[in-house]
């Protein structure tokens, strides 16, 4: 049921949080349709034998994938209840030896409008998934065999429950969105537990008004949640909490746009991190079909509870916890002309350049290295773990056509 995907470049730390500092990506669901609307698709795929090396062939008859997908909507005669439903099964025999997948999910979204000004619905969302994965392989000569030949197996159910409030006025409008959403996952490789479990709730109040060449978004978004596993030794809270506020001013060809957000991160005792992040960009359209845009933006993201918290094993290496972990920050700017065309015979398109540049303080990488010195360990004394590792700079330009 997915009715289509935005990709939003640029940065939108202002109005999405302070780690969205590249650009958002929407995935838009479908709306109720007027009309019963019904849609049923199916995938079938399948392996052949691995080429190179004979002893990576492990299995002899066919493996693949498949999946059945089903969608509907509809809507009631006065058009005021409208309802989507929507879900998937899927199995992957893999063609990594004992490593696959089989899943099954549905989501179901429910949308009531008494009238023109107002608007409130209900979603929800399960999805139940088997596994078997692995992270290091036997050799060179059994690429497609995991380590000891075993892969580690996972159980995993997430269910969200979500709702939202529109309330439209002459020139503002009012938005309040409430999630919940719980994960737990039963995960395991011979003696070692990588189970854990997480619940989250998140709200968010949005008002936007309009005047003139002029609008502006104001609100607060605020989250809090808790994880417990045997891989961060207990359970674990973090909250979040952001204010902010943005301007967008439309005139002829040209568009603008300034945020100002104020966030506040913290997990456990540690101290509370806060930032006011800045955002700004403006576009022009130079003809009908060229268009030249600009952006900055700051942002940063807080380290999560998986790269502060993680101690475990895979195989002989370790992973090593790193409680004492920065977040990373910086900013990222953006200069780009589209050029859109329109050919013979209905052909469409355009053409994108942009420069971009990225700056990091304290950027987090998850490294490979000796990270304990344990007398007689040998490689024990390896493994993973994250770091900051100091100023970051990303730049090149993009070409899309």
């Amino acid at each position: 049921a997915l009715d289509q995907v935005e990709v939003v470049k640029g940065a939108s730390s202002s109005l999405y949080g302070s780690s969205a500092l590249n650009g958002v990506i929407h995935l838009r669901t479908w709306e109720p349709s007027a009309k019963p609307r019904v849609l049923v698709t199916t995938l079938a795929e399948s392996y052949g034998q691995p080429g190179g090396y004979r002893s990576m062939r492990w299995y002899d008859g066919p493996r693949g994938r498949g999946a059945l997908r089903f969608a509907a909507s509809g809507s009631d005669s006065t058009g005021r209840h409208g309802w989507v439903v929507h879900g998937q099964t899927f199995g992957d025999q893999g063609y990594r030896y004992g490593v696959g997948e089989t899943s099954g999910r549905m989501h179901a979204k429910y949308r009531f409008r008494p009238n023109a000004r107002v608007e409130w619905g209900l979603n929800a969302q399960y999805l139940s998934r088997s596994s078997r994965s692995a992270l290091l392989w036997e050799d060179f000569r059994y690429g497609y065999t995991p380590l000891d030949s075993s892969a580690t197996k996972t159980q995993s159910q997430i269910g969200a429950l979500a709702g939202h409030l529109i309330v439209r006025g002459d020139r503002i409008k009012h938005t309040l969105r409430l999630r919940g959403l719980g994960i737990n996952t039963a995960s395991f490789l011979d003696s070692n537990d990588y189970s854990n479990a997480s619940q989250q709730l998140l709200g968010e109040y949005l008002a936007q008004a309009y005047r003139g060449n002029w609008a502006w978004t104001a609100g607060i978004q605020g989250s809090a949640s808790k994880m417990s596993s045997p891989l961060f030794s207990g359970d674990h809270r973090s909250a979040n909490l952001g204010a902010l506020l943005q301007l967008d001013y439309t005139r002829a060809r040209w568009d603008a746009h300034v945020g100002l957000r104020y966030e506040a991160f913290v997990i456990d005792d540690l101290d509370v991190f806060r930032r006011p992040i800045l955002r700004a960009g403006a576009h022009r359209a130079l003809g009908r079909a060229t268009h030249l845009r600009a952006s900055w933006a700051q942002g940063f993201r807080y380290p999560s509870v998986a790269e502060l918290y993680s101690a475990s094993a895979a195989g002989v290496l370790q992973v090593f916890p790193r409680p004492g972990l920065k977040p990373e920050q910086g900013w990222t700017a953006e200069l780009a002309l589209r050029q859109a065309f329109k050919g013979r015979g209905g052909l469409k398109g355009y053409a994108d350049l942009a420069l971009f540049r990225t700056e990091f303080r304290d950027m987090l990488e998850f490294s490979f290295g000796q990270w304990a010195n344990v007398p007689n360990a040998g490689l024990a004394n390896f493994g993973f773990t994250s770091l900051n590792v100091g100023p970051t700079r990303i730049q090149g330009a993009e070409a899309t056509a």
